[in-house]
Order: structure tokens, then C-alpha cells, then sequence
């Protein structure tokens, strides 16, 4: 066991590689005001250094020669020398906002021969008026996706409104001939 621990213990000091010792680019001279000469410092390369996690074994094997099986894992990690390396994610998600959603209803409805658009308008002020949530969490998440903010399109939130307001949904967007909250609140 002491062994291994050994074997693991000089790997990792000597797998640790940063600054190197013969190389003085990195160090700078800088004026000290109270002397005439000048104060050392070193400045860390922002390139530099890599910092290695090696495990392993080491085993002996019985024959005539000194031989042993080794086997290790070996785990690079750049050091972060500064904070602004920390941001996550690198590439941010794209946020999928409920206009989004009301534009990809319209193309799927296009793709099947309907006015999407009048149709999208149509379910979202039938929604205004109807109580979709019935406890249920898919009710809900319909509910929250048909309720359009006020920063969404103006024609999506005048078309809730319009519901709220109780108009007639069916005469206000006429050339879409299906209601697809029928279709919905069936699975509500």
C-alpha cells in the first residue's frame, strides 16, 4: 500500500506544471520608490499551468526480471486565475417565450391548411374566458401558456383581452372553423 501511495504521490508533484523556474518572462521588475533598486514579483502566466491528478497502481510481477504492471488515471485541470473565467454557461440556452410558442402553433397550424394565426388568436381568447386549471397540472401549464403577457405581441394580449371583455370570440377570428380549446380541454 505504501507503494502506491508513493507512486500516486510523485506522480501528481511531478505532473503539477506551472511557471517554470528557468523562465524569467514572467517575472517583472517594478520601481520601489523608498530604494534605488528594484522589487521582484512574479506575475502568473495566464497561458500557464496545468494542474494533473494522476491515480494508479503499480504492481510487481513475479518473474526473473524486475518488471511491474502499472496502471493509472490521469485528470488535466486548467487553474483559473481569474473569476471572470467562471461564467457559466458558455453558451447560454435560448429562452423559449410564449410569443415563440404562439408563432410555432401558427406555422404547425399552416402546415394543416388553417389560419394559424386566427386560430392562436381565437384559443387565447377563448382561454381568457374559460377556467382551464381544474386543479390539474397539465390545466395549469395551459393555462400559464395561453395567458400572454403584456410584452408580448400586442395582437396575441388585445386577443386575451378581448375575451376578458366578453366578446364574441367565434365573430372576432371567423376564418379559423375549429376551436382548438375543444380540442384541448378534452386531456383537462
Amino acid at each position: 500500500m505504501t507503494m502506491i501511495g508513493l507512486v500516486v504521490l510523485f506522480s501528481i508533484v511531478s505532473n503539477i506544471q506551472g511557471v517554470s523556474y528557468h523562465d524569467t518572462s514572467s517575472i517583472q521588475d517594478v520601481p520601489v520608490e523608498t530604494d534605488t533598486s528594484l522589487a521582484r514579483y512574479l506575475v502568473y502566466n495566464p497561458n500557464g499551468g496545468v494542474f494533473k491528478l494522476i491515480l494508479g497502481w503499480a504492481i510487481p510481477v513475479e518473474v526473473p526480471m524486475s518488471v511491474v504492471w502499472g496502471h493509472n488515471f490521469q485528470f488535466q485541470y486548467k487553474p483559473v486565475d481569474n473569476a471572470t473565467q467562471l461564467a457559466y454557461p458558455v453558451f447560454p440556452k435560448p429562452k423559449l417565450s410564449r410569443q415563440t410558442v404562439y408563432q410555432l402553433m401558427e406555422q404547425m397550424l399552416n402546415v394543416y391548411g388553417l389560419d394559424g394565426q386566427n386560430c392562436v388568436l381565437k384559443t387565447l381568447c377563448e382561454s381568457s374566458r374559460t377556467d382551464i386549471s381544474h386543479d390539474s397540472i397539465f390545466g395549469h401549464l395551459l393555462s400559464t401558456i395561453l395567458t400572454p403577457s403584456p410584452t408580448v405581441n400586442s395582437s396575441y394580449y388585445e386577443a386575451w383581452l378581448r375575451g376578458q371583455s366578453e366578446h364574441d370570440c367565434e365573430d372576432s377570428y371567423a376564418p379559423c372553423e375549429m376551436s382548438l380549446l375543444d380540442l384541448i380541454s378534452v386531456y383537462v
